[in-house]
């Protein structure tokens, strides 16, 4: 996260995700997908260290679609208004039933 100051004085706070290539498991539903840091990588990632030349492309590559599952969740997924646990609920699970926000 970056917190900076706009011209007109308001405090901003920004934060930026990297994307790679998705795996097979998201490829069928998107054509990129967000880097997700192995366990092993967090702390040389975090550290504030340099990294060295090529050094990236240990961390931006696709996570392990074998790793990972797929579940349908809410269409409340896409809402700005939506800030719950709603939107990640599998559908399907104990109150994970399709929701929509009123309008």
């Amino acid at each position: 996260m970056d917190v900076w100051d706009d011209p007109a004085g308001a405090t901003v706070f920004t934060y930026t995700i990297l994307t790679c290539e998705p795996n097979n498991l998201v490829a069928t539903v998107h054509n990129r997908m967000p880097v997700i840091l192995r366990k092993e990588n967090e702390d040389r990632w975090l550290s504030g260290a340099p990294l060295r030349a090529g050094e990236s492309g240990e961390f931006l590559v696709p996570y392990p679609a074998e790793e990972r599952a797929m579940v349908r969740v809410s269409p409340l997924v896409n809402s700005p208004a939506a800030d719950d646990d709603r939107v990640i609920r599998p559908l399907g699970s104990s109150g994970g039933t399709q929701t929509f926000l009123a309008e």
